[in-house]
């Protein structure tokens, strides 16, 4: 499984992990694929999906000028490249 957390960017460009609701706070997985269109395209409108609805929980904390955004774990894409010592 591929895991993902929401992250935003401060105004020095420094990222953050999103806070504010357990969906925020949340790791969300999707699964493992390999060169398949139909999954890259299951996984653009899962990815579409979660990233609307975390930007419309996190503006109702910080305000409509904040966005976040849908970030792949380090350990998962370690995981994939075959990277096991992680």
């Amino acid at each position: 499984m591929r895991k993902y957390v929401f992250m935003g960017i401060d105004e020095l460009g420094d990222t953050f992990r999103a806070h504010g609701t357990e969906f925020l706070e949340g790791e969300h997985s999707f699964p493992d694929f390999e060169e398949d269109p139909q999954m890259w395209e299951a996984f653009l409108a899962w990815e579409n999906a979660m990233i609307d609805r975390a930007n419309k929980e996190w503006q109702e904390i910080c305000g409509p000028e904040s966005k976040i955004f849908l970030e792949e774990k380090m350990e998962s894409q370690f995981r994939r490249m075959g990277f096991h010592g992680i």
